[in-house]
């Protein structure tokens, strides 16, 4: 992957870098079998890296369109 772009086109177009200028989301890394427990309430999140919830699921902050 180059990760070196020539203009500003390339660096923003979304089929060469899908993740530019991505928001962070509310978890970094996984969260084992896509399920945690908070006060006493189980939670179950969509798998999205095989058994695993990864960086927010398949729904992250990072394809969100946000409004300011």
């Amino acid at each position: 992957m180059n990760l070196c772009r020539q203009s500003l086109d390339e660096l923003t177009n979304r089929d060469l870098n899908p993740h530019y200028g991505a928001t962070c989301g509310r978890v970094a890394g996984r969260i084992a079998k896509a399920t945690f427990k908070a006060n006493n309430e189980q939670y179950n999140l969509t798998a999205n890296n095989h058994q695993n919830s990864l960086h927010g699921g398949t729904e992250g902050y990072s394809l969100l369109v946000w409004d300011s």
